[in-house]
């Protein structure tokens, strides 16, 4: 019987392109006419941890970026956020409803909240 070796290897760095800060109403607002926009029929999402609301842009799947994340860089096109003390699994908004998905279980996200409250105006 063989065995097999299993390997936990977290990103080392996580490299952000570009930075907006909205109010909480705003980001609602922005996520519901970007569904709206592209015809969405799902329930879009807004990521939360320890009080920060957030959107992440990944950079499409090339082999640079991969090849970047394989050596534990991530690089993300943007992050659109805004503070919201509270959690709340639901939001209603001028244009529908967007769901709060609460990642303080995501270490990566967890440090990304911290960094954006500090950027924070």
């Amino acid at each position: 019987m063989s065995s097999i070796q299993i390997v936990y290897e977290p990103y080392k760095k996580i490299i952000i392109h570009e930075i907006i800060e909205f109010s909480f109403e705003d980001l609602v607002s922005e996520v519901l006419m970007q569904a709206r926009a592209l015809g969405g029929t799902s329930i879009p999402t807004i990521n939360w941890c320890n009080g920060v609301a957030f959107i992440v842009t990944p950079f499409p799947p090339t082999e640079d970026i991969v090849r970047e994340m394989l050596a534990g860089n991530i690089h993300y096109a943007g992050v659109l956020f805004a503070k919201k003390d509270n959690f709340e699994p639901e939001i209603r908004g001028n244009f529908g409803v967007v769901r709060l998905v609460n990642r303080c279980n995501n270490p990566n996200y967890k440090k990304l909240a911290e960094y954006l409250k500090s950027f924070s105006r």
